[in-house]
């Protein structure tokens, strides 16, 4: 985009009511004044994106897009945003063909191309329809369209067609038998549709088709203004022709100012000012005269078509591209005006002071610049003020000087960097060291002084004295100097740029930060916003806006959202930056030293020092004062567009499970610098607060948690003012079965199941390990009641056995020494002392093998019962026969086990030695299956059938070693056949035994 100085009229807003594609348009606007000094100039050529140079017809939608048409191939009809061109749609028709543009009602915008069968079609809601109509062949200038209030479509060309609202088609081609080609198409304040024909104005009122006029010349463009004329434009000399309501005519030529013939397009602002696009250039009317654009392209230019947009700017359409004229508010006043870099600014009632650097002093007045030679170079980068008697005080470094009416010169013994301040007809003079007072033609200290410190302000705060800023902070002086806020903690910056009082509230800069004190201290950070400014150097308060001149640039801050930021409900400020695209020049406002860097002038223009001279700007005649209108443009989802965001934009939009990225692009519908739109959004459902954007169309998101959002996107236009409403549109994040309420139940529902599973089997497992446990520490304490037992019967058998058998040999030692003649007899008191020795031997060695836990297997068992039963057999003279197999099972067997059972063997070969008057013991063991059989057989007298009362308690006892060590003890007897005596244990039971080790 190209950007210049144009000659258009200040600007005011205005409302676009329809537009003619080439025909000319009607709109409530307001280019009021003489001839334009001060409007900006943007256009657009196919290198800046432009589809087609030749733009034949304009048209803007409800929703703020502009369109346009082109003379071209399928890509001729483009949306503009601002910044960027769009083809949302393809026509066919051929690539010689206007497009013709028009808008409707319903948001609906009508094009015609061609003349085939689908050379109609119309754009709504993002779908393009088609329209089964045969147009009549263009003429010249195509098919123009016009919807008029009745929302009747009325297409021309070599021909001319009405569409109803309800699709009813209607050829006037009888009506127009005669009058030639239909070139535009105009609708007036009455609703008479007027026509430009070959063979002059032609009118449609209450059903007929007249020639009210008696003009038959050719006519290119006609336009029915507000007031009740009728404009026509032919290719004559006097090529405009307006006729008045009263009937009169009047001709526009050379001698009115139009010095172009053929006027092609012809439109109207809100106060009846007429635009003329010419076939050489853009004219307006204003008092009965022409007046030329001063702006080159445009004075040479082929005018197709112009458009009043909703903002109040004028759109042209030419055969070189598309230019776009707006006012512009900022004013500068540089090397054209005979200046340079301000240094200083100061204000009076003769007018703005301006100190520029190396030429002097200059004054404005009545619009012109005048070197004040008789200051010369007293201010420099220094203050100056004029005061109401007209004397004029400046002060530099090292100097203060007083200008008797403006002209007689007096230096001041105060020396220099002096402030300055005007309060109820006394100067106040603020230097390093004190303060001054002057009036009544003297000037007097106010103060025993302080020390020396670098003052760069100073304001009164009404009758409670002055507050004076400087390098170190903000100081009060009400007849003594109090400091009151430091910089660093207290206030950010290095030093105070500027103060406002606006008589209840202290409005201050320093270079890092604005703040405000009405009872507290409120201030917007430096990150919050403000790093955009590059720093503060001088500010102006406005009713609704902060103005800033900095070292980026002129920025503006609403009030209200500075307001909103002090309350909390913001945390971050949007700084609308004035810049190249509104034709400033320097990048730096604010003075170079110690003089005021921004003034407000008495027109009420804001006027800020600047490298390049001094920035003006009327904020009476802002760039735009409406909201932006704001849109959603598309919607990405992993890079592929949602077709249903245009056909249907209320619908929510149904994200699909597993989209990585959502991409979300938007704009603001402002075309006066769009590229200092700033942009805020927030994603209700995942944003607590709105997001500052900048100026940035695009949001992005990234791998969305399934549920319901609301995207909405706020904008704020140059003039600084935000469209609340904004736009938004909604999403609807799906979930995989794995993100659903459903599988979320069913997870905790098995995890449930899996955490009481856990638990249960954590619970048996416990168990297991505390059974186990006890079944150990059961085992260690049978191991060690076993172990006890053995031990006393250990203890038994040594008390028993042994200490009886010693005792005997103890008494038959007495008994050898009283009577020695019967200690060597052969059973005498030696022989009974050697048996009882051999019977302790014998007892010890059954302890010994009973406690020895190598015994405790089966096969030792055997081995040692039959030893016992052959010695015993062979003392008693009696016959022994021992019947073992081979390979006896080496199977465990716990020593109490093994022990029982050889009592149990012992007291049945003792029983058959002493009571079965046999002759032959037999030991038989017989290992079958899952249990071994031990049996003590003989060949003696048996057993009587009848056991005595006299009988002991062997069989007893043996029976309950048996029991004890889970076994079974069988009797077999009879009267002269002998007994057997059998020992049955399991092998299991021998197994499992525990071992006394």
């Amino acid at each position: 985009m190209k950007t210049s100085r144009a000659t258009a009229g200040p600007f005011r807003t205005v409302l676009a009511v329809c537009l003619l594609a080439p025909s000319a348009c009607f709109a409530r606007a307001s280019f009021p004044g003489e001839a334009p000094a001060n409007a900006q100039c943007d256009y657009w050529q196919t290198s800046d994106g432009l589809p087609h140079h030749d733009v034949v017809s304009l048209a803007q939608t409800p929703d703020g897009y502009i369109w346009l048409g082109m003379y071209g191939s399928i890509d001729s009809v483009a949306r503009f945003n601002g910044l960027d061109f769009t083809q949302v749609f393809r026509l066919a028709g051929g690539s010689n063909a206007y497009a013709s543009l028009a808008a409707g009602r319903d948001g609906r915008l009508w094009i015609a191309k061609g003349s085939a069968a689908d050379a109609l079609s119309f754009w709504q809601k993002g779908k393009l329809t088609a329209v089964g109509l045969q147009l009549p062949p263009p003429g010249d200038r195509g098919n123009p369209l016009l919807e008029d209030r009745d929302g009747n479509l009325w297409i021309g060309g070599r021909g001319l067609l009405t569409r109803a609202p309800d699709g009813r088609i209607e050829d006037r081609g009888d009506a127009m038998r005669g009058s030639g080609d239909v070139r535009q198409i105009a609708v007036a304040k009455d609703g008479s549709v007027w026509f430009a024909t070959e063979k002059g104005p032609l009118r449609y009122r209450h059903g007929v088709f007249d020639h009210p006029y008696p003009i038959t010349k050719s006519l290119y463009s006609i336009h029915a203004s507000a007031d009740g004329s009728l404009w026509m434009g032919t290719d004559a000399e006097l090529g405009l022709l307006q006729v008045a309501p009263s009937g009169s005519m009047a001709r526009y030529g050379a001698d009115q100012g139009l010095s172009s013939r053929g006027i092609s397009v012809i439109c109207e602002d809100g106060e009846t000012n007429i635009w003329v696009g010419t076939y050489s250039g853009l004219f307006y009317l204003k008092g009965g005269k022409a007046y030329s654009t001063r702006e080159t392209e445009l004075k040479t230019a082929f005018i197709f078509s112009l458009l009043w947009d909703d903002e109040g700017s004028l759109w042209v359409g030419t055969s070189d591209g598309l230019y776009h004229l707006y006012r512009n508010p900022i004013e500068q006043y540089g090397a054209t005006a005979g200046l340079g870099a301000a240094e200083s600014l100061g204000i009076g009632p003769s007018g703005l002071f301006a100190s520029v650097f190396s030429r002097g002093t200059y004054l404005l007045q009545d619009g012109a610049w005048t070197k004040q030679v008789a200051l010369e170079e007293s201010v420099g980068d220094g203050q100056i003020i004029e005061t109401k008697e007209g004397d004029i005080w400046t002060s530099r470094t090292s100097t203060c000087e007083r200008f008797r009416g403006g002209k007689v010169r007096e230096p001041q013994d105060i020396g220099g960097g002096a402030c300055f301040c005007e309060s109820n007809n006394t100067l106040w003079v603020v230097n390093p060291t004190n303060i001054f007072a002057f009036s009544n033609g003297t000037l007097r200290a106010m103060s025993e002084g302080w020390p020396a410190m670098n003052v760069t302000f100073v304001v009164t705060n009404g009758d409670k004295g002055f507050i004076l800023g400087t390098t170190q902070g903000l100081y009060q002086w009400d007849g003594h100097l109090v400091r009151w806020l430091g910089l660093g903690k207290e206030l950010a910056g290095t030093r105070i740029n500027d103060l406002e009082w606006d008589g209840a509230t202290l409005w201050l800069a320093t270079d890092q930060t604005v703040a405000c004190y009405t009872d507290h201290l409120q201030a917007i950070r430096w990150e919050a916003g403000l790093a955009k400014s590059g720093g503060i150097n001088c500010m102006l308060v406005e009713s609704n806006s902060l103005w800033l001149g900095c070292v980026n640039g002129l920025f503006c801050i609403n009030r209200s959202e500075a307001e909103q930021y002090f309350r909390g409900s913001l945390h971050h400020v949007s700084l609308t930056q004035y810049g190249k695209a509104q034709g400033m020049r320097s990048g730096y406002l604010g003075p170079t030293g110690r003089g005021l860097g921004a003034v407000r002038g008495v027109d009420g223009k804001l006027c800020f020092a600047s490298k390049s001279g001094i920035v003006a700007v009327n904020t009476r005649q802002l760039l735009n004062p409406k909201p932006p209108p704001v849109v959603i443009e598309n919607v990405l989802l992993d890079q592929r567009a949602v077709a249903s965001l245009r056909t249907n934009p209320d619908v929510p939009i149904r994200v699909p499970a597993g989209t990585r990225n959502v991409e979300i692009r938007y704009a603001a519908l402002t075309y006066i610098s769009p590229s200092v739109v700033v942009y805020k959004y927030r994603l209700q459902g995942l944003d607590s607060d709105w997001t500052p954007a900048e100026n940035s169309r695009i949001a992005r998101f990234t791998k969305l948690l399934p549920g319901n959002y609301e995207f909405q996107v706020q904008a704020c236009n140059a003039a600084g003012v935000w469209n609340e409403g904004g736009a938004s549109v909604r999403l609807v994040q799906t979930s995989f079965f794995t993100q659903t309420r459903a599988f979320t139940v069913l997870c905790w529902s098995l995890g449930g199941g899996v955490v009481v599973g856990l638990a249960a089997f954590a619970t048996a497992v416990a168990h297991a390990i505390s059974s186990r446990k006890m079944r150990r520490r059961l085992a260690a304490l049978e191991a060690q009641q076993a172990l006890d037992r053995e031990r006393a019967r250990i203890a038994r058998d040594i008390h028993d056995d042994v200490g009886s058998t010693l005792t005997r040999i103890v008494l038959l030692s007495a008994l050898a020494a009283r009577e020695p003649d019967q200690t060597f007899t052969p059973d005498g008191h030696l022989a009974g002392i050697c048996s009882a020795a051999r019977e302790i031997t014998r007892r010890l060695d059954e302890i010994v093998w009973a406690v020895n836990p190598q015994n405790d297997t089966f096969d030792s068992l055997v081995s040692y019962i039959s030893k016992f039963l052959t010695d015993q057999t062979r003392t008693a003279g009696l016959h022994c026969h021992l019947e073992v197999p081979d390979a006896l099972p080496t199977l465990p067997i716990s020593g109490a086990t093994r022990h029982n059972i050889f009592l149990a063997c012992k007291e049945a070969i003792h029983n058959a030695i002493k009571h079965a008057s046999a002759k032959q013991l037999q030991l038989r063991v017989t290992v079958h299956g899952g249990s071994f059989l031990l049996e003590i057989c003989d060949d003696g007298i048996g057993l009587p059938t009848h056991a005595p009362k006299s009988a002991g308690n062997g069989l007893q006892n043996m029976r309950e070693r048996l029991v004890a060590s889970g076994g079974l003890c069988e009797l077999t007897s009879g009267p002269g056949r002998g007994t057997v005596v059998g020992f049955r244990l399991p092998c299991a039971q021998a197994s499992d035994a525990v071992s006394t080790k």
